[in-house]
């Protein structure tokens, strides 16, 4: 049974198919949280651009070497390609802008386009920009592009765009936990930095900062209180498991039960 079950769960975290689905549950739950006006496309647009990207990462400049170039990633990114083509005609300017952006600088993350004293290199190996630029990429998609023209309080806006990096932030620092062994030293990442137990508890506060900008959303009496709750219930999930992280940690862990509080946050706002 066990067997039975972690079979699919690989299949899902090793194709992408399920930090996608986190994008396309992302975009749908910011828009539900702040009551603005559901873009079915544009959450659409995104799973199929994140399917794409994060295979087409893997195939390209310095990560290319962190999978195998295997037929079924292949085919996930002619998925993603074919997606994007049908739903970009579907979104706005402005959006097409934002995403174009947001594209490149994931381009940038793992291909070296950056002049170095040590020749090219990406976004992901210039000293201390490997969380951010993926933090930077995800808040512009999936938080700030759906909510984007809403007719809601700017201080709820920004406390919102506030709440959500903190907690992008929180279950992106595990992920460098995990790449401590391999990240070239020069990468300064927080782990690297400040060690792993350290790193655990940073990623710890941000949560706890992102909970403070839910009481304040629910201070505002802008947002209902059972989805300042349902926040405060994830950011305590994702604290129990960012709180056991470890280098040595199965990829499931991280791929599965980090990611999946994206998904599990997206599907209870919407």
């Amino acid at each position: 049974m066990k067997n039975a079950l972690l079979g699919p769960l690989r299949f899902l975290g090793n194709t992408n198919l399920f930090i996608s689905l986190g994008s396309l549950s992302s975009v749908l739950g910011a828009a539900a949280f702040i009551g603005a006006e559901l873009d079915y496309s544009l959450a659409c647009f995104a799973f199929f651009a994140a399917l794409f990207t994060y295979n087409f990462q893997r195939r390209i400049g310095d990560l290319k070497q962190d999978q195998s170039y295997s037929k079924t990633g292949s085919t996930m990114m002619i998925f993603g390609v074919i997606g994007m083509g049908y739903f970009v005609f579907k979104l706005a300017n402005y959006q097409l802008v934002l995403l174009g952006f947001a594209g490149f600088i994931s381009l940038a993350y793992a291909y070296p386009l950056i002049p170095s004293a040590r020749g090219k290199i990406s976004l992901r190996l210039v000293p201390g920009m490997k969380l951010w630029t993926i933090v930077l990429v995800w808040t512009l998609s999936c938080v700030i592009l759906p909510i984007l023209g809403s007719e809601i309080d700017t201080r709820v806006l920004v406390l919102f765009i506030l709440q959500q990096a903190l907690f992008v932030t929180a279950l992106t620092i595990p992920f460098d936990i995990r790449d401590l062994p391999v990240d070239w030293p020069e990468q300064r990442t927080i782990p690297q930095v400040f060690g792993v137990s350290k790193a655990r508890n940073l990623a710890l506060v941000f949560l706890l900062f992102s909970a403070v900008a839910s009481l304040s959303l629910f201070l505002l009496k802008e947002i209902e209180l059972n989805l300042i709750l349902i926040h405060m219930g994830v950011l305590l999930l994702s604290g129990g498991l960012i709180s056991k992280v470890k280098t040595k940690r199965g990829e499931l862990y991280f791929s599965i039960g980090i990611d999946g509080m994206l998904i599990l946050q997206g599907v209870a706002f919407f």
